[in-house]
């Protein structure tokens, strides 16, 4: 389950011989079934944070601001460029 991390010692695979992953191209019926499913879970969390501002302050500065007002977020802000 956990991969070990190579000592620095160990001898390590270049880049170059790294293989390649093939992507590979999605519908485009699949590709609007994982937007709206990312649109879903954006609402469920932003739901989830703004009924429980703990969890928002837990998950760090980008989650609290991502549900503050925006007033609030400018004036958090307002001397960073100065």
């Amino acid at each position: 389950m956990w991969k070990r991390l190579k000592k620095s010692s160990e001898v390590k695979t270049p880049m170059s011989e790294v293989p390649k992953v093939h992507s590979s191209v999605i519908s485009s019926q699949v590709a609007n079934l994982r937007w709206q499913q990312s649109i879903e879970l954006y609402s469920t969390f932003t739901e989830i944070w703004i009924q429980n501002p703990q969890l928002a302050k837990q998950a760090g500065r980008r989650v609290q601001e991502h549900v503050m007002a925006i007033a609030e977020v400018q004036q958090r802000h307002a001397n960073d460029l100065i």
